[in-house]
């Protein structure tokens, strides 16, 4: 149903068709949707990491949710060997579980991402940990793994990340000779072979090696500025769909420019402050996390601290802040957590073990955010599929292949979007595709003369058959 998620989809089909991306379509124009680029090539606009994932489970096992699945179960592993470096061993595990019980029933279930990026902060934070302690040169290139990992998933929030772990590991005054040998080197036989790599791979999407699909999107299709501190655009794009003048025009860029006033920044700020207590510390986490914020000097939290700060700093300056933003610091936010929670387990008025009462209260409940959810999918009817769902069902049902033709009433929302399609168009068996102008229609008529046409008619999501004649010779009204 997400813009996002269909983008993220597409990027999955490429990769699992073993390909980096898509030859532009002849008739590109009717197929333009939202997070999507069509020219010089068609991709998804997003960063390559969580479309790889997905692509491995739909190679592997026929469909991308169980690259989500597995990106989530990466995430805790990695997470339980990043809270090693503070913490005893249950206490590791404690926080792990924590963090499925947590993530997974939003992040298991959505193909925009969160877990991966998590899986590279906590790969990152938690090798830098252990390079302060332990120069070695596999901890050095476990910390290139993760910020690699965060340049492909997160590269915003993440380069956040990577400052204040550089910071902290320069701040350990390592010899100059340790600093290169065991630190920098190691590293290098990482990142620049992941360099090379990404100016590949963005020269293949967008024809320069130093341009991003996602920049080469906005400066086709974005209204405003990505972040708050940029000055803003000299010239709005033109759309050749209302739903997408709709969507940039007509509902991004209005909340860019509040944003950028006094009250509409604040307000957003307000905003961005409850997402994210809601989602990483609830009423669950909410003592353990003040505590936290109390905690004696040389608790040896500054590290993961201050990087949970430095990311929901730098998302002051975006536009929204949405949960899986600030995954490259979930790791970060869970050893906090935890450690609030051991120093909470010590709370005993009078001799009675009310902290520890409470830990355990916590941990049930923690449990509870996985199995409530969990038992709802196992014993209850499940979730009705989409309209659009139920639509590419019926005709796959018939066989053959079909053309959905897409245009849509005045008023409607731009954030429910119907056309969006497969790696290769023209092999898809069900392809959506927006009406245009009556000359151009008849031209998609002609190329896909071997397709049986529908019309969408909404709002009812019904479609109804078009014979070919009519679009060949007519207009359409």
């Amino acid at each position: 149903m997400i813009h996002d998620d269909f983008s993220n989809l597409l990027a999955s089909d490429t990769f699992a068709s073993g390909r980096l991306t898509n030859p532009a379509h002849p008739l590109w124009q009717h197929f333009e949707s939202t997070h999507i680029i069509q020219q010089p090539t068609y991709m998804s606009q997003y960063p390559p990491g969580n479309g790889l994932m997905l692509a491995v489970g739909q190679a592997l096992f026929g469909t991308p949710i169980v690259g989500v699945w597995l990106s989530m179960g990466l995430a805790a592993a990695v997470i339980a060997w990043m809270l090693r470096g503070w913490l005893p061993p249950y206490w590791a595990l404690l926080g792990a579980v924590i963090a499925a019980c947590r993530f997974s029933p939003s992040w298991g279930e959505m193909y925009t991402g969160g877990a991966l990026a998590a899986c590279g902060g906590a790969l990152l934070i938690g090798a830098v940990q252990r390079l302060i302690g332990s120069p070695r040169p596999r901890y050095a290139i476990l910390a290139a793994a993760g910020a690699v990992i965060l340049a492909n998933t997160r590269p915003y929030e993440g380069l956040a990340v990577a400052v204040v772990c550089s910071v902290f590991l320069a701040a350990s005054r390592p010899t100059l000779k340790t600093a290169l040998t065991r630190i920098i080197a190691p590293a290098l036989l990482v990142l620049l072979p992941a360099a090379v790599w990404m100016g590949y791979y963005n020269q293949r999407i967008t024809g320069d090696p130093l341009v991003l699909p996602y920049q080469l999107h906005d400066a086709t299709y974005a209204a405003n500025p990505l972040f708050l501190w940029q000055s803003d655009l000299e010239r709005i794009p033109d759309y050749r769909h209302q739903s997408m003048r709709d969507y940039y025009q007509g509902w991004e860029r209005p909340r860019y420019l509040r944003k950028r006033e006094f009250l509409g920044f604040n307000s957003s700020l307000v905003t961005k402050i409850y997402v994210f207590s809601r989602f990483y510390i609830g009423p669950t986490l909410l003592i353990p996390a003040l505590l936290m914020v109390f905690w004696r000097r040389g608790s040896g939290m500054a590290m993961p601290g201050i990087a949970v700060a430095a990311v929901l700093l730098a998302l002051t300056q975006a536009l929204y802040l949405h949960p899986h933003y600030v995954a490259p610091a979930a790791g970060a936010m869970i050893l906090l957590a935890v450690q609030g929670m051991r120093r909470l387990r010590l709370w005993r008025p009078r001799g009675r073990p009310v902290g520890a009462a409470f830990t355990a209260g916590i941990v049930g409940v923690s449990l509870l955010y996985l199995l409530a959810p969990l038992s709802g999918v196992l014993t209850g009817p499940g979730r009705d599929p989409t309209p659009r769902t139920n639509i590419i069902r019926q005709l796959q049902e018939q066989g053959g292949e079909h053309l959905v033709l897409v245009r849509y009433p005045p008023g409607h929302s731009s954030h429910e979007e119907w056309v969006y399609n497969r790696a290769n168009i023209d092999q898809a068996q069900v392809v959506w595709a927006r009406e245009l102008d009556p000359r151009s229609n008849r031209r998609l008529a002609a190329y896909c003369s071997g397709r049986r046409f529908w019309r969408l008619a909404l709002p009812g999501a019904k479609i109804v058959e078009v014979e070919l004649s009519s679009l060949l010779s007519a207009g359409v009204d």
